[in-house]
């Protein structure tokens, strides 16, 4: 074989050869053709929410008070709810098959 070929447009940098020996005898051989490079393939992240990434409470808009009914919430909005000294958010996330979720948070105060 030609190392220099072009099969469907992909250029082969060389031949991989692999060898079975029994006795020191050689018994069969294998030849694997490799490709200069793979093919690209786009970045698939195993998550996707509708924040970008931490959230910062300092720099979001605090003065929401929470809606009495919850499912009112908008994604992407941080609500304060007074009676709880707490923070609601509403996200949409979409996890790709294979994968959890866990969800850490802590306070720093």
């Amino acid at each position: 074989a030609n190392i220099n070929d072009i099969v469907d447009g992909l250029a082969f940098a060389g031949d991989m050869r692999f060898f079975v020996k029994d006795d020191n005898r050689i018994k069969a051989e294998t030849k694997i053709r490799m490709p200069e490079k793979n093919k690209e393939t786009k970045a698939e992240y195993p998550y996707v929410s509708s924040y970008g990434n931490v959230i910062e409470l300092g720099e979001g808009d605090l003065s929401k008070n929470k809606p009495y009914n919850l499912t009112k919430m908008e994604s992407c909005k941080i609500y304060s709810d007074s009676e709880k000294q707490q923070y609601l958010l509403k996200d949409n996330i979409i996890l790709r098959k294979g994968y959890a979720l866990k969800v850490t948070t802590y306070n720093p105060g």
